[in-house]
């Protein structure tokens, strides 16, 4: 199955990838929360198992959109990387589920009715 990916820095000579994200806080716990919320170490395995880069190289610039606009570099932790490696597995599996049923299975795990609705 084909992916593009279009990362904010890719710099092949030293083999590393950047994405710039902006943020409310750029401090660790809260920058780590928002990772987690919104999918970057997804993104980030991703990104550098398609351009054949270590995700251990990958870095996230977190730029604040309130004063003092400050700037912070973060990387992942092992435990960030397996989690995002899990993700990929995860979405490609969805993926190459619902290209083969033209179905998508969101909530797997759950019973259904017989015209789809999750059973709470």
């Amino acid at each position: 199955m084909k992916v593009r990916v279009r990362p904010d820095v890719y710099n092949g000579f030293h083999k590393f990838i950047t994405d710039v994200k902006s943020c409310q806080e750029n401090f660790p716990n809260a920058f780590k929360r928002d990772c987690y919320k919104y999918g970057y170490p997804l993104q980030a395995v991703c990104y550098s198992t398609l351009m054949g880069i270590d995700p251990k190289q990958f870095r996230f610039i977190a730029v604040e959109t309130k004063y003092p606009f400050s700037c912070q570099v973060y990387a992942l932790s092992d435990e960030m990387i397996d989690y995002g490696k899990k993700q990929l597995e995860k979405a490609l599996a969805e993926w190459k589920f619902y290209l083969t049923t033209k179905k998508a299975d969101l909530y797997q795990g759950y019973s259904l009715t017989l015209e789809g609705s999750i059973i709470l």
